[in-house]
């Protein structure tokens, strides 16, 4: 067994998540089999993460997650891209997708996590205004900046493929939605084919989902993002989908709250351990000409608030 220490290590070397060519329809899996440890040390004040993993046979289940990589842009061949650089953002999917905590912990930290919802139960009913309606600001802000995003669920229906709906077709439309919604006008930077269960989708949510079960204000809201996308010379959505075996938990929330339970208490005991104390944000606030709102503030002493942030914006 050999072992293998990472500092800094980037979560698509570790995951080993390649984007499919574009001359490949169907969508790109790759398997991790590995035990994943973190430790965390620090140098002066900065914390570094190490991630070290131990390579496994290929039956060894334990640990196991599969990296659902979405179409990418036509033409891209590897993943140097100018984004790269960003930090990606990592969302847990409710519900099921809680169930990646124990193995994502290992790779990011805790308050790197981040957590969304997109329902099945909109994908399985078509409800594809609701889909888009429902997104996550956090998640459209991190995508419309060039970020990567990982979305984590386990599928709890269909024990043969594995792969949630959520992630198979509730991601693939989203990712295309909003290359449709941002760079409409510039044909290039729309996919023309998207592939879910082998069928190309992208007519039929062109000429039937976007003009007739999308409503007007769902629109607005996910354009609100695109200058955004567009200042930052985007090329493609970043959207990729990550899931694990088929759910045995699905349906039980109490198990569901018991793994939020124990992964926030390790955060806990983790912090504890290294020290970190917990700071005055008011003084912080402060020294940044910052001000907590409190709703009991009366008018005069607003306006002496405001009269301060006014003096320390000269001053600085």
């Amino acid at each position: 067994m050999r072992r293998k220490s990472y500092s800094k290590l980037s979560f698509v070397q570790l995951f080993g998540i390649y984007p499919c060519r574009s001359s490949v329809p169907n969508v790109s899996d790759v398997h991790l089999r590995c035990n994943v440890r973190r430790a965390t040390h620090y140098r002066g004040r900065r914390r570094v993460i190490t991630c070290c993993f131990e390579e496994t046979s290929p039956d060894k289940e334990k640990g196991e997650l599969v990296a659902a990589d979405m179409q990418t842009a036509p033409g891209c061949d590897s993943f140097s891209d100018p984004f790269d650089s960003l930090a990606p953002r990592h969302f847990i999917n409710l519900t099921n997708g809680i169930e990646a905590l124990p193995h994502i912990s290992a790779i990011v930290s805790p308050d790197e996590l981040r957590f969304t919802r997109i329902q099945s139960s909109h994908c399985e009913s078509s409800a594809y205004n609701k889909l888009l309606a429902s997104l996550d600001t956090e998640l459209l802000f991190s995508l419309a900046c060039g970020r990567a995003c990982y979305v984590y669920d386990f599928a709890s229906r269909n024990k043969c493929r594995g792969v949630p709906r959520a992630l198979f077709l509730g991601l693939q439309f989203v990712k295309w939605s909003l290359s449709y919604l941002w760079f409409k006008g510039e044909e290039d930077m729309i996919p023309e084919k998207v592939f879910v269960r082998g069928n190309n989708t992208v007519p039929f949510w062109r000429d039937q989902v976007m003009p007739h079960m999308i409503e007007k204000d769902t629109k607005k809201r996910i354009r609100y993002f695109a200058p955004f996308a567009k200042e930052r010379g985007l090329l493609h959505v970043r959207l990729h989908g990550v899931y694990g075996r088929v759910s045995a938990i699905d349906g039980h929330k109490s198990v569901h709250v018991k793994i939020v339970h124990d992964w926030l208490a390790q955060e806990d005991v983790s912090r504890k351990g290294h020290g970190e104390e917990e700071r005055d944000l008011t003084e912080c606030f402060r020294a940044q000409g910052l001000a907590e709102f409190q709703a009991d503030l009366t008018k005069e002493e607003l306006v002496t608030i405001q009269e301060w942030m006014e003096g320390f914006r000269s001053q600085s």
